[in-house]
């Protein structure tokens, strides 16, 4: 099995005047753009395309508001992708959609807050759905139906698996998806091009990891 993990390419994080901008974060949409131009459909078995998301109700109440602003809401511009996928769906290629309202896609389901959404928006039952539906993996971004825990579509072991990863921060969530796949037996390609971090890039990250089997690679540079 080999896949693509688009990790929080959310538009507040990859845009200058986002609200969580991760500086350089612009230029990974432009090299990413480009590599998905080139994606066809023998060189994934499927993308797996990861958003970070919060809800008005639920973000104040959590410890990350502690330390970093209001981003990625639900129904703003900011948690938009940054991307362009239509280029794979025209191509036929198999897209899957995980929001999170935490770090690490790898994390417990965080809905805890569930009755401070509920309060927050009364007269928006999308949202609530969309709030219950953290860490379920669906065929759109937003999906609140027909949906699958991630514990459920992922296997518990991923021997055997190639798994390349871009995306924003190399040094918070980018980090942390990779240690789950590689705890999981997953061989990890970060696409160096691909990722920026906010005090760290992707060599030191994977310096500070230091396992055989994750590898850094420059697409563009190493063609």
């Amino acid at each position: 099995m080999k896949i693509l993990l688009i990790n929080d390419m959310n538009y507040d994080f990859a845009k200058p005047d986002g609200k969580l901008y991760v500086p350089g974060g612009e230029s990974t949409i432009t090299f990413l753009q480009r590599f998905i131009d080139h994606i066809t459909p023998e060189t994934y078995d499927y993308i797996f395309i990861v958003n970070d998301l919060h809800f008005t109700g639920e973000y104040e109440q959590t410890e990350e508001s502690k330390a970093f602003p209001e981003h990625c809401m639900y129904g703003t511009k900011g948690a938009s992708m940054a991307v362009d996928i239509t280029p794979l769906q025209a191509k036929g290629i198999p897209l899957y959609f995980m929001n999170k309202n935490y770090f690490s896609m790898w994390t417990e389901n965080h809905t805890d807050y569930l009755e401070y959404v509920k309060k927050a928006n009364p007269d928006n039952p999308q949202i609530v759905s969309v709030y219950q539906n953290l860490f379920c993996v669906g065929n759109n971004q937003y999906a609140d139906k027909n949906t699958l825990p991630r514990d459920k579509f992922f296997p518990v072991s991923l021997a055997g698996w190639k798994v390349d990863v871009v995306g924003l921060a190399s040094d918070y969530c980018v980090r942390s998806a990779v240690e789950g796949f590689l705890e999981r037996g997953a061989e990890v390609t970060v696409l160096a091009e691909m990722t920026k971090g906010i005090s760290k890039d992707i060599y030191a990250v994977a310096k500070e990891i230091n396992n055989p089997s994750l590898i850094v690679r420059n697409v563009f540079k190493d063609r």
